[in-house]
């Protein structure tokens, strides 16, 4: 036999002892032949394959496994590996994970108002999910995507979160938050980055809002009634429908903001920046805008009785009559009806 013919002959008996024994596929530990190549030269990993179809239980490990758009209602997960489980649209209700290991998750569109306290949830993607009444007492939230988060009587707080987020009154408050019809009368939330968060209904009545990040909000209804948003920057807000009504908007940024219909009635706008803002059909009656800066605003059907205007500056401004400022010496001091 030649030399060739007797390799190939060991290495034919090899995979026949390897096949008997169940350990070509890899089944049970790892199996090297010295000189070979292909399957039999690759190394695969002991133990045996995780079982994702098993019922949950407390410890159960079930990282890495798809649960998508599943009921896990009243689950009892304390201290389960979950870390890199897919849980999209997954309707986790009144299950208990403290302790629980997901992080890395995707829980986009979960539903939850789980017991997770001191759960892993570092990394986590929670895009549009909803935490309403979640516990997250101690939980880890480090690096976690947040986006479009509904959240509301949450209890505990947690021991980690994304960097600009924080916890206010029940809410977690942060950029892209899903905050709507929200309760925040009177609090706290100076220095907030709350840009392009969905602030639609939302109660800010007598908020402390110093230095909070508004860019690209969606304010649409919003109470804001005496609010001080001085020096804010309200940048490409929607402030559709507002009550700004003796709001301090003193040096404020609403360049490319929608004020259309808002109450702004008695509203310091001194110095306020309200380059290019739509302001139809805006009651603006007694405002202060003194050194106001209204070029390309358009005013149509404003009502501005009373309002003080010393040093406006207009330029291509739509006057509330429809005339443009350019029009009658760079003014629409009369053409305000």
């Amino acid at each position: 036999m030649s030399v060739r013919g007797h390799v190939r002959g060991r290495l034919g008996l090899v995979a026949a002892v390897v096949a008997a024994f169940g350990l070509a596929s890899g089944a049970v530990g790892a199996v090297q032949v010295a000189g070979a190549s292909g399957p039999l030269a690759s190394t695969a990993p002991a133990g045996p394959p995780r079982d994702c179809s098993a019922t949950p239980y407390p410890g159960v490990d079930l990282a890495d496994c798809v649960f998508a758009g599943i009921n896990l209602t009243g689950a009892n997960l304390t201290g389960a590996n979950l870390a890199g489980a897919n849980l999209f649209d997954v309707d986790l209700t009144g299950a208990n994970l403290a302790g629980a290991d997901l992080a890395g998750d995707n829980l986009t569109d979960a539903k939850t108002d789980a017991n997770l306290t001191g759960a892993n949830l570092t990394g986590a993607t929670l895009t549009g999910a909803t935490l309403t009444g979640a516990t997250l007492t101690g939980a880890m939230l480090n690096g976690a995507t947040l986006t479009s988060v509904s959240t509301g009587a949450i209890s505990g707080r947690p021991s980690a979160l994304p960097s600009g987020w924080s916890l206010f009154k029940g809410y977690l408050v942060g950029p892209d938050a899903d905050l709507a019809g929200a309760n925040l009368t009177g609090d706290h939330l100076s220095g907030a980055d709350l840009t392009n968060a969905n602030l639609t209904g939302v109660d800010l009545a007598n908020a402390k809002l110093t230095g909070v990040d508004f860019v690209d909000a969606y304010l649409i209804g919003a109470d804001l009634f005496h609010v001080d948003l001085s020096s804010v920057d309200l940048s490409g807000a929607n402030l559709t429908g507002a009550d700004l009504a003796s709001a301090d908007l003193k040096g404020a940024d609403l360049a490319g903001a929608n004020v259309a219909g808002s109450d702004m009635i008695g509203a310091v706008l001194t110095r306020a920046n309200l380059t290019g803002v739509p302001l139809y059909d805006a009651v603006l009656n007694n405002a202060n805008l003194t050194r106001a800066n209204l070029t390309n605003a358009r005013l149509t059907y404003a009502v501005l009785t009373g309002a003080v205007l010393t040093d406006t500056t207009w330029s291509n401004t739509i006057c509330p009559d429809g005339t443009n400022s350019n029009r009658d010496g760079a003014t629409c001091a009369h053409n305000l009806s």
